[in-house]
């Protein structure tokens, strides 16, 4: 089912056409929707180990070798046949092993990472592996759960999800009822029941990680040595062909032991020892960067990585801490520690809501002292505020934080406070902040001011991008946050502000595009196929690409 389809669907519509209800599936349904689905899982092609060991033998260096070892045959040079024989049997050995043991090791920490889900079955509650969610099923999410699917909510309790992965948008979203929740995100607060719509690599993860797996670029190191056999041919015809020429007319030299002659020259001229020595020296360097927990999946990564000329950054995760963070404090008609003393008032540490959260360390830092709470009331997605009544030794008041159109509805303002707050909440937004306005009501006084809070970047990714620029990588960042957001992240980790809005990418023909992708410095509103899209045209420009992702 498409994604825009059931979005646009009514929660009793999308049930009548998966044939659910709101009591999940029975045993045997779901039985048979997973023999039809298959398991909610990305599905990997693993080759056949035999002919993946077999594919070692080929190639345009083995080939060569190949050459090499039926020439030594009809000559009765067994010596030299031996030994080619083996390079190639251990050129083949040594890369299958290294990839046998990688490939173990990602199995077993894919086991690790499993995990489970709580599912209606047959009219009641149960724990069930995640790779066994089909659609139809009736799921209930909890605080800390990774969703295992993508889902529609059918009864949300305050639920925000963590999307970054998905979106790169750092600060959780709130999840009303008929709205979506993806595979991949994180429940970062308040509960829900959801129906699942869609597995495996149906999910709006799974088709991004599809079109990911299509992508097949050419290795650099298989395209070096495919031009060093080039050359080598060519200088063998060449002078193969004046020594024929020469022996013949010249030299009256018998055919027979000319043939033997040019024979030897193109023996001598194969680099037999080229794969093995690539080979050893690939495997000595997997394993250096074992014992520094690297977990190499091919040993081919490790050369192309050390030709890579172009790193492309995911920003939530990577370049940042994904934790939102207190920026600025602009009080209004008080001081600034007043400000943040009434918005820790109206925050609650075990509520663990990360924007309390960033309050609450905030103030902790700063060692600002509060009151006492006498009544909270947690964030609520139809409130869209915290509110707290507080005493201290001058006796009751009020606090409340928010999103400061919510906020200042509750009050009756001045033309000069209501310019204030939109005036800040503005420059805030286009310095890429996010403005939460904290209010206090005691005895007629209202005060007011606003928090800027943002996604802190990384304490090393500042010093990380002037080594990588050192060493001759440029670095590009991606993230679904806005425009301003990404420019003022970009700024404070030294990449430049030249920012391209991802959304005119698909408007542009394939030349603008490619140049609008070369020189910018980051790109914002991304989605996880975009990213398809700008590694393919820098490699359309001869770039070496890395890619980043941040995993959950």
């Amino acid at each position: 089912m498409d994604i825009n389809d059931a979005k646009s669907m009514a929660t009793d519509e999308l049930m009548s056409m998966l044939k659910s209800s709101y009591e999940g599936l029975s045993d045997q349904e779901a039985q048979i929707r997973l023999a039809e689905n298959g398991y909610n899982e990305l599905k990997e092609k693993k080759p056949n180990p035999a002919l993946k060991f077999l594919k070692r033998f080929y190639g345009p260096i083995p080939f060569l070798l190949w050459i090499v070892i039926v020439i030594s045959y009809f000559l009765h040079n067994f010596r030299n046949l031996y030994i080619v024989l083996a390079l190639l049997i251990f050129n083949a050995l040594a890369g299958f092993a290294e990839e046998y043991k990688a490939d173990k090791s990602i199995d077993l920490l894919k086991q690790k990472l499993s995990t489970d889900s709580r599912a209606r079955r047959s009219g009641a509650w149960v724990k069930i592996s995640s790779r066994l969610i089909v659609p139809g099923d009736v799921l209930r999410l909890r605080l800390g759960d990774i969703v295992p699917a993508d889902c529609k909510v059918i009864e949300s309790e305050s639920l925000e999800a963590d999307e970054s992965q998905i979106t790169g948008e750092s600060l959780p979203v709130s999840k009303n009822n008929g709205d979506l929740a993806y595979s991949g995100s994180v429940i970062k607060r308040g509960e829900a029941t959801v129906m699942v719509f869609a597995t495996g690599t149906n999910t709006l993860y799974g088709k991004t990680a599809e079109i990911v797996a299509s992508a097949s670029p050419a290795s650099h190191l298989e395209g070096v040595v495919l031009n060093i056999t080039k050359y080598l041919i060519f200088a063998d015809i060449i002078i193969i062909s004046i020594m024929f020429i020469y022996g013949i007319s010249s030299l009256r030299i018998d055919l027979g032991n000319l043939l033997s002659l040019m024979l030897v020259i193109f023996i001598a001229s194969v680099p037999v020892a080229l794969p093995a020595a690539f080979t050893v020296s690939m495997a000595l360097g997997t394993e250096k960067l074992v014992k520094k927990n690297v977990l190499v999946t091919k040993l081919s990564s490790i050369e192309e990585t050390s030709t890579m000329n172009i790193l492309c950054f995911d920003k939530t995760g990577t370049l940042t801490t994904n934790k939102i963070t207190v920026k600025k404090i602009r009080p209004f008609n008080t001081g600034e520690d007043e400000v943040l003393r009434y918005a820790a008032e109206a925050s609650r540490r075990s509520d663990n809501d990360p924007i309390d959260n960033a309050i609450l360390d905030f103030a902790s830092s700063r060692a600002i002292k509060t009151g006492r709470q006498l009544r909270f009331s947690p964030f609520d997605p139809s409130t869209k505020r915290t509110e707290a009544e507080v005493i201290d030794e001058a006796g009751n008041y009020l606090v409340m934080k928010g999103a400061a159109k919510i906020i200042s509805g509750l009050f009756s303002l001045d033309k000069t406070t209501k310019s204030w707050i939109e005036s800040t909440v503005e420059e805030l937004s286009k310095d890429g902040f996010r403005s939460i306005l904290v209010a206090r009501s005691r005895g007629g006084e209202e005060l007011f001011g606003i928090l800027a809070l943002y996604d802190e970047p990384r304490q090393d990714a500042k010093l990380l991008i002037k080594d990588l620029g050192d060493l001759g990588v440029r670095s590009k960042m991606l993230t679904g946050d806005s425009v301003s957001v990404a420019r003022e992240i970009a700024a404070e980790v030294g990449l430049g502000t030249n920012i391209l809005d991802s959304a005119n990418l698909k408007n542009m023909n394939q030349a603008d595009l490619a140049e609008k992708i070369e020189n910018v410095d980051g790109f914002a509103n991304i989605y996880p196929e975009d990213k398809y899209l700008i590694v393919k045209a820098l490699q359309k420009l001869k770039y070496h690409v890395g890619m980043t992702l941040a995993m959950v």
